[in-house]
């Protein structure tokens, strides 16, 4: 799920402001609350007050309001190739295995570099995403429908150390003279 469509999500469940006056003309009254309960007029509760919730946003659009939420990567003007944008012949093109040096390559060092490597990469994530967080934190007032993208982004760190967790069992496919 992306941050926009999190927005959009919570939006929905934001109350819109109290309005005193609505609420005690749709208050039912002691005597008739089991007459008005079957009612299928909307109550006074700002939860159930029958307006139709905001329509989401596109997702492909720029969210102007809060552009630090902005997570769709289809706002590019013209198509974008997987390879190029991945730079997949960087990353794919990035090992090489010190025995290869000394003319006797060792196969699990391929497996120990790419384990390392990707260790990095997902490191390199949870610090973007603990640095997004702490921007969406440093505001004088802290909206608290930024408080739904902060939990979003919190259990996606959680994930993944889980999944670097689980990535040491890949790496006790070794043998321990490997390392």
């Amino acid at each position: 799920m992306t941050d926009e469509e999190s927005i959009s999500i919570l939006n929905k469940l934001v109350p819109k402001p109290l309005d005193l006056a609505e609420m005690l003309r749709n208050c039912p009254s002691n005597e008739s609350v089991e007459k008005k309960s079957s009612m299928s007029k909307p109550s006074g509760c700002p939860f159930m007050n029958g307006s139709v919730p905001p329509k989401p946003m596109r997702s492909n659009s720029v969210n102007k309001k809060f552009p630090e939420w902005q997570t769709s990567i289809s706002v590019a003007s013209e198509p974008v190739v997987y390879n190029d944008y991945l730079q997949l012949d960087k990353i794919l093109n990035a090992q090489f295995p010190e025995s290869t040096k000394y003319g006797h390559p060792a196969h699990d060092e391929h497996l120990f570099i790419i384990v390392h490597q990707t260790y990095e990469l997902w490191f390199k994530q949870i610090m973007f995403e603990l640095d997004s967080i702490r921007d969406l934190l440093a505001k004088p007032v802290v909206d608290e429908r930024r408080l739904l993208v902060i939990v979003q982004r919190l259990q996606r760190i959680n994930l993944i150390w889980k999944l670097l967790n689980d990535q040491i069992t890949v790496l006790e496919t070794m043998a321990p003279t490997d390392f």
